[in-house]
């Protein structure tokens, strides 16, 4: 017994001196104290940070073509970062190292609810790079082999091999041989006896064979999931700081999501593969036995730049035909087409398959089904078979449940189905969200149930759920449905059935709450997010019903529903109807023809977004109405007005609106000519004034009229900081405000206005959501258009909106600046990131004025446009059918821009260089205010001479009265001469200076309309402090005007949440624009350089905050 802990201690010695790098003789005895021999050990290590600079993780451009770079440092955070340490054994050539080798699974303690995104790749990326340190170890020491932390002893060769695995596996070479883990599945023998097996399980192969590695793919994904939970990490990934890429997270994901592609099996029919994503999304990909023939089911919408590789990978270069199955319509699942479509090779053998009561896809106005040249389009119908690729098919058709007419695809050869999202995702916290069409949801969970059942499947699949799920699924979902309906109580249930028992109220609800559940353990769960409304009246069904569209930066468009912050602005009122049965009629309190959607907007007293508040209000009260004929058929309509409709004429008036409230460029939209200042009818109907629009339906029958407030449609960003933007896309009212500039940048859209149509071409306004209003001109043959301006929101849907307009005829696209302001010329980065539309494009750039830089970038000179040319003022030139010249404002708004006029229209575009129309100060000059009189009478002379009817200006999107100009000479004539020291806000109306008289004061107290806003000229006017005794301090342009220095001026701006609005929604800002040319300032709202840079800064020290409360 002493020997054996002599011995004992003899080995403790000798793991203590693996510690050290110092060589140690160890006197090894038997157990009869007999020396054996000496033992030579020496403690060698490796080094991580060289490892880990050998890694490189993989970045796929949007050509296909892979960047390697270094792992950042922010992913190292998440990494395991320690030195590898071996034992070695000099006489044996033997390294020993605490790292398994041979036989490895790499399991994941990924924990649903819990844990971070992720778990899966970080413990892939630490094994990498403890091989990596292995091999350092081996290198150093030739001849060595390794005895791993499992007492095998491999090769150099070997682990070279197992390198060469993972480096296929870090670059998701879609030739890798990835196999999924049958042993996985939950009815496996294998699955019952070991704990570690459950959900996404993976066996590689090394392409020589001699190495196979298992490891595991979280349920939540590899890199997250970005689509349901908001929480990946795919910009950590690709080299991002945390709070980018979180904040950053959907538009990363789209651009560099990747696929695993693993073989589910090979047999006699032939192989069928997943292309799991980083996301959390699998399109399926079959191959015949002879490689001829693929068949696919889904198409995502992340990993666009790698997607056809990954496909041309799988069904080779024998294949002659590829059919392509969509479960539903939506973008996630669908999108991908039109990556597809783009690649010759894929679209002449591809046959869609579609079902046949889903509407098609949409994206930027493209029909993905019907607009592709495909080889052809085939539709399915419920319960109909077809055999493809060697494998039988059915199709089974969940009508308005998720979507019209999607539903799921049996693969009756293998006995798998694929719900889509029929069956929402195995997400224990709400797999799917039920807030209206419960019933619809219960119906096509039971018939799933039914069909599975008589069908003999073993599986699901979902469109969000990776791995063989138990098929009884679809019975564990009619079970949630079915107590949420029953049993719920009003308002939001989380909805928790755990093989095939509802555990809410139990004990096991709590801990599964409480402690989250693992992969293997969800495999048992299904749930569902059921809303349960406190009013279930048509108006709140109604409302439900609405889908508000969010566009994101690849153009993709997000469907989401009208939240609670932006329900509380809506009237939300259950219509009034009187039923008559014999007439087979019902009289409704709502006006169906000849609709005018006025607005009550009061400049500098209402809050933002009236018009749009009351179009989303008319929206739902006309829905109602269609609930009604819907539900009774046969029925006629009786409006308010007396008119009778019939069914056909409510569904057409609801397509209408649902074009409006999609921003659809297709929309036939008219500006309404009799709202301008001028008109017989503006003199008589004190409603019209301004923005009004006339809507018609596509078949014709149906016509709207609405008005768009002159604070914009969805208030005013840039001008007063108070953009309810970030509360149409869902926000709530204190994210909406705080983030507010951003998310007016990333959301913000255009409606696409016809201003007239004549023998010279069309003209039309791009109506932005904030208000700003670039123009396009298009020649009569349509070869030829002009546009002026291009705005800096809008930029994720602008160049649809252009092609949309433009059509496909055009050969050249002229565009003209007025001047350099970002808000006016940002968007051509964008706009030059289109190959089609920088190949038709001559910018036409003010002679005087410098170039506009964006981030290094000079927008006019560093882009390949077809050319660039200059005009001088007064310079005439006539383009798209239309005659244009020049008005150059020098050193006023900017150094050398200035106005456009239209010489065929009789339209004067001053930009900025007239300040905008808002009553309380639509520019404000500090400085310069010579160049601001001698601009405005320059232009006022101009307009005078050449008949001028109508100024537009930037930031107002309407045809404005042309003595404007001489109305904004006489208000800086007043403040040079007449103004008080400090800030004076000076009044024109109707060409007279009213400060001082009693209509001033009743302006300032009550506001404006907007019609009456049309005959207002205002600007901040500052006139700088003189002291005799004191030298001129420098003036520092960057200085904002105090709002308390301005007479009912609010000290902090409106958020959109408030109901109730200061007496002024105006912020002035002011900057230097050129320090060289007489300390020139611009004045107005849009003064963009300071107010930018201090919402950047403010947006950026909230992300922060709200990053590390994150964290």
């Amino acid at each position: 017994m002493n020997r054996k802990i002599v011995n004992t201690l003899l080995a403790s010695s000798m793991v203590f001196s693996m510690a050290t790098s110092q060589m140690t003789m160890i006197h090894a005895v038997n157990e009869n104290g007999i020396a054996i021999q000496d033992v030579d050990l020496e403690t060698v290590q490796a080094s991580y940070e060289k490892a880990i600079a050998e890694v490189k993780v993989p970045k796929y451009a949007k050509d296909g073509s892979k960047i390697d770079q270094g792992v950042s440092e922010y992913l190292r955070a998440k990494l395991d970062t320690k030195d590898l340490s071996a034992t070695k054994e000099e006489s044996k050539k033997l390294l020993t190292v605490d790292v398994q080798l041979k036989d490895v699974n790499l399991t994941s303690d990924y924990i649903n609810g819990k844990s971070p995104a992720g778990i899966s790749y970080y413990n892939m990326m630490n094994f990498f790079t403890n091989v990596k340190q292995v091999k350092q170890l081996l290198d150093a020491n030739p001849g060595y082999q390794v005895k791993d932390s499992k007492g095998n002893v491999v090769d150099a060769s070997y682990v070279d091999e197992l390198l060469g695995l993972l480096q296929q596996i870090n670059d998701f070479d879609p030739t890798t041989n990835l196999q999924y883990d049958y042993d996985s599945v939950y009815n496996s023998d294998a699955f019952t006896s070991e704990t570690t097996r459950g959900g996404t399980d993976v066996i590689a192969t090394s392409k020589e064979g001699n190495v196979t590695l298992r490891f595991h793919i979280d349920s939540h994904g590899w890199w997250g999931y970005d689509l349901g939970a908001h929480d990946s990490i795919t910009g950590l990934v690709m080299g991002y700081d945390a709070d980018e890429a979180y904040d950053k997270q959907h538009n990363l994901t789209m651009d560099y999501g990747n696929f695993f592609v693993i073989k589910m099996k090979e047999d006699k029919n032939g192989t069928w593969y997943m292309l799991n994503d980083t996301d959390l999304q699998n399109p399926m990909i079959y191959v015949s036995k002879d490689g001829k023939e693929a068949f696919m089911i889904d198409v995502d919408f992340y990993g666009a730049n790698v997607l056809n590789e990954k496909i041309k990978a799988v069904i080779g270069d024998k294949c002659e035909s590829l059919k392509i199955f969509l479960t539903h319509n939506h973008p996630d699942h669908v999108n991908n087409l039109d990556i597809i479509g783009q690649d010759e090779t894929l679209r002449n053998i591809t046959t869609i398959v579609w079902p046949e009561k889903e509407p098609h896809t949409n994206l930027n106005g493209k029909d993905l089904i019907s607009d592709i040249q495909w080889k052809g389009v085939q539709t399915v119908k419920d319960m109909e078979k077809f055999t493809v690729a060697g494998s039988e098919f059915q199709f089974l058709e969940i009508s308005n449940e998720h979507t019209p007419g999607g539903g799921q695809l049996a693969d009756l050869t293998h006995k798998v189905i694929y719900s889509g999202d029929s069956l929402g995702a195995q997400v224990h916290l709400g797999g799917t969200t039920i807030r209206s069409g419960a019933q619809q949801w219960l119906d096509g969970a039971k018939k799933a149930a039914k069909y599975i059942k008589e069908n003999g499947i073993q599986y699901n699949i979902g469109g969000h759920t990776p791995y063989l799920n138990n098929a009884d699924f679809a019975s564990w979902l009619a079970t949630a449905v079915d107590y949420g309906m029953k049993v719920a109580p009003k308002g939001y249930t989380l909805v928790i059935v755990e093989n095939g028992k509802v555990v809410n109220g139990t004990k096991r609800y709590e801990e599964i709450m409480a402690n989250g559940l693992s992969d293997r353990d969800e495999l048992n769960i299904c749930s569902v997010g059921f809303i349960k409304s406190e009013d279930n009246g048509s108006a709140e069904r109604a409302a439900r019903s609405i889908i508000l569209p969010r566009y994101e930066k690849d153009g993709t468009k997000v469907d989401q529903y009208i939240s609670d912050d932006l329900k509380s602005h809506l009237a939300l009122v259950d219509i009034e109807k009187v039923q008559d049965e014999t007439q087979k009629t019902f009289t409704v309190n709502v006006q169906l023809k000849d609709v005018n959607l006025t607005s009550d907007y009061i400049n500098g007293k209402s809050e933002p977004g009236i018009s749009y508040y009351n179009m989303l209000s008319y929206y739902i009260d006309v829905l109602q109405v269609k609930e009604l004929v819907d539900k009774n058929e046969g029925y006629s309509i009786i409006d308010s007005k007396g008119n009778k409709v019939d069914a056909a004429y409510v569904n057409e008036l609801v397509g209408l609106l649902k074009q409006i409230n999609d921003f659809d460029p297709t929309t036939d939209l008219q500006y309404d000519w009799d709202s301008a200042y001028d008109t017989d009818a503006f003199k008589n109907e004190t409603t019209r004034g301004a923005t009004d629009v006339i809507a018609t339906s596509k078949e014709g029958n149906v016509t709207l009229r609405f008005h768009i407030d002159s604070h914009g449609w969805w208030g005013y960003d840039l001008g007063a900081h108070d953009s309810i933007t970030g509360l149409v896309m869902g926000y709530d009212a204190d994210e909406a405000y705080d983030k507010q500039h951003n998310l007016t940048m990333d959301y913000g859209n255009f409606f696409v206005i016809k201003m007239k149509e004549d023998k010279n071409g069309t003209w039309y306004m791009l109506n932005d959501t904030d208000l700003q209003n670039p123009m396009i001109y298009v020649s009569k043959d349509g070869k030829e258009a002009f546009m002026i301006d291009v705005d800096f929101y809008g930029a994720n849907v602008l160049n649809e909106k252009i092609k949309a307009v433009i059509g496909d005829k055009c050969e050249s696209l002229k565009i003209f600046l007025t001047h350099n302001h970002p808000d006016h010329v940002n968007n051509l980065d964008i706009i030059g990131q289109d190959e089609t539309l920088r190949n038709i494009t001559t910018i036409v750039w003010p002679e005087k004025e410098p170039h506009t830089n964006l981030n290094g970038k000079d927008l006019i000179s560093d882009i390949q446009w077809k050319g660039v040319q200059t005009v001088k003022d007064m310079e005439k030139f006539t383009v798209a059918g239309s005659e244009f010249q020049f008005l150059e404002i020098s050193n006023e708004h900017t150094p050398g821009g200035g106005q456009l006029a239209d010489l065929t229209h009789k339209v004067i575009y001053s930009g900025d260089s007239l300040g905008a129309q808002v009553h309380l100060g639509g520019t404000t000059i500090r400085s310069g205010a010579q160049q601001w009189l001698d601009g405005a009478k320059k232009a006022a002379k101009y307009i005078k001479e050449n008949g001028i009817k109508y100024n537009i200006g930037a930031h107002t999107p309407y045809l404005n009265n042309a003595d404007f100009a001489s109305w904004l000479a006489a208000g800086v004539e007043y403040g040079i001469n007449e103004a008080d020291e400090g800030y004076t806000l000076i009044i024109v109306e109707n060409g007279k200076v009213i400060n001082g008289t009693d209509r001033y004061d009743e302006i300032m107290k009550n506001g404006l309309s907007d019609r009456d806003e049309l005959n207002i000229c205002s600007l901040g006017f500052i006139k700088e402090k003189t002291d005799p005794d004191t030298p001129d301090q420098p003036e520092n342009p960057d200085e904002p005007t105090k709002p308390s220095d301005k007479p009912n001026q609010p000290e902090n701006p409106t958020k959109p949440g408030d109901t109730k609005k200061p007496d002024s929604t105006n912020t002035n800002i002011t900057t230097t624009t050129d320090k060289t040319k007489d300390n020139v300032k611009t004045g107005d709202d849009t003064e963009i350089f300071a107010l930018v840079g201090m919402m950047v800064l403010a947006g950026g020290t909230i992300c922060m905050i709200k990053r590390k409360k994150h964290n």
